[in-house]
């Protein structure tokens, strides 16, 4: 937890992990978020009609300003790991008691919106292999494969930042094109594949957009594209092991936000324009075969779903180290057990790591996607606004830091502006889908706080009861 030194300057625990990695490494783990558009869209898209369009659009230009925003907090605080709930920690530090909760409440959120993308993601995972092995009268049981699959991942990630950036450098060459591929590909291949008639009038499945139906559809799967869309900020989990962070913090950042900004609004309105709604209805999360047939044939269905398969399991790799990484950094502060700040030889996370997997194996018995989604969410969307609530104290109280990279005065009022989307998203749109999983993802949130009271009235006790 910080406190005050002998100057009167406020000091804070930093993180001690490898630096191993330049912006080209955060950048490609930090894919991980982009590719999750692969399990949003569908749902998406079913739900909405020709309204998800400006639904995705407006989202991810709010995702595209939190990047802008986290690029000039990454730079100022490279020695903070973890990603955004790092820098939430420093702009309240004037209040140092609420500094210690904001700090721990906001890891603890974004945890819970990283998490349970395994589970999502190894569900995907099955789908897509299941359609692949169908015509030959394979199909496996999600749980037992998604469960083994997890636990290659750990594996990986259990050898270190280095092996993982491999890894995930092979994944991305794999996935990336074809996501880039399909956004473009009806445009450019089969333009007669398009029908504009998906897309015009902008309405909810035929119900005006303005109407009180219209408007809590839209506002409730928004909840889900900002789940989506403001995922693009994943690199920021790795700039505290980048070897020149201040440099390498704006241009992976930047460079996730542009690419997000593209995949997050032509992959949906690609897939609408030639599929339709009804069409995604009827399987909206093996969309991606039904898509390519028409374009690209039959091989072109194995080659491209192979590719998503790599997309997926380097979304959930880094799922598995980068919010192990928010626990990490949330136990050197104080707020939640020590355990979760044991490292391996390889010097990563692994108590917290393995954690992850563990709670993603009971979430993959929700068996649909988008509730696990709705899940994770809860903690997601609102553990980005106290970390834009501190950037603005930091413009207003320390001018004086050096900020490598830095945006115009101005911003400190639009992120103010974006917290408040954020919000607005969580508490209304998330209420729209079932208790059963908003009121999941508040229970699990809820268990920050005996998590805290361990770590601060048994284990800080301990040490302060202990002889000198």
């Amino acid at each position: 937890m910080g406190k005050l030194n002998t100057e009167g300057k406020f000091t804070y625990h930093t993180a001690n992990l490898n630096r191993h990695i330049d912006w080209k490494g955060a950048f490609v783990i930090g894919l991980s978020g982009t590719i999750l558009v692969t399990g949003v869209t569908g749902p998406v898209l079913a739900g909405l009609g020709s309204a998800a369009i400006p639904n995705f659009i407006l989202t991810t230009l709010a995702g595209f300003l939190l990047c802008l925003f986290l690029a000039e907090l990454a730079a100022m605080f490279p020695d903070r790991t973890g990603g955004p709930p790092g820098y939430a920690y420093m702009g309240f530090m004037k209040w140092p008691k609420a500094a210690a909760h904001v700090n721990g409440a906001t890891a603890w959120a974004y945890w819970l919106g990283w998490n349970p993308v395994i589970a999502v993601n190894m569900l995907l995972v099955v789908t897509y292999v299941n359609v692949l092995a169908k015509p030959f009268g394979v199909q496996f049981n999600p749980i037992i494969l998604g469960t083994i699959l997890t636990l290659v991942l750990f594996a990986v990630a259990y050898m270190g930042i280095r092996p993982g950036a491999v890894f995930s450098i092979v994944l991305a060459g794999l996935c990336i094109l074809p996501l880039v591929v399909l956004a473009v590909a009806p445009f450019l291949f089969k333009p007669q594949l398009l029908n504009w008639n998906n897309l015009i009038p902008l309405d909810v499945l035929g119900t005006s957009i303005w109407s009180r139906v219209g408007i809590m559809l839209f506002m409730q799967y928004a909840f889900l594209t900002t789940w989506n869309s403001i995922a693009m900020e994943a690199a920021a989990c790795y700039i505290a092991e980048c070897k020149n962070p201040h440099r390498d913090a704006p241009i992976a950042m930047i460079l996730e936000g542009v690419l997000g900004v593209f995949i997050y609004t032509m992959i949906p309105l690609s897939f609408l324009l030639v599929l339709g709604a009804k069409t995604i209805a009827q399987d909206p999360y093996a969309m991606f075969v039904s898509f390519v047939d028409p374009i690209f044939g039959k091989a072109g269905v194995w080659v491209v779903t192979v590719m998503l398969l790599a997309a997926l399991l380097l979304s959930a790799l880094n799922a598995i180290m980068g919010c192990a990484r928010s626990l990490y950094q949330m136990s050197l502060d104080g707020q939640c057990p020590k355990i979760f700040a044991h490292c391996n030889k390889h010097n990563v996370p692994d108590f917290a790591m393995a954690l992850n997997v563990i709670v993603n194996v009971g979430l993959m018995a929700i068996e649909t996607p988008a509730y696990i989604m709705v899940v994770s969410n809860v903690g997601y969307v609102i553990s980005f606004v106290p970390v834009l609530i501190s950037y603005y104290l930091l413009r207003n109280d320390h001018p004086e830091y050096a900020r490598p990279f830095k945006l115009p005065e101005y911003f400190k009022y639009i992120a103010l502006g974006l917290a408040f989307l954020f919000t607005l998203v969580w508490v209304w749109g998330g209420p729209l889908w079932s208790w059963r999983y908003y009121g999941l993802g508040w229970l699990i949130m809820l268990a920050y706080i005996p998590l805290y009271l361990y770590r601060t009235r048994v284990e800080d006790r301990r040490l302060v009861d202990q002889p000198v």
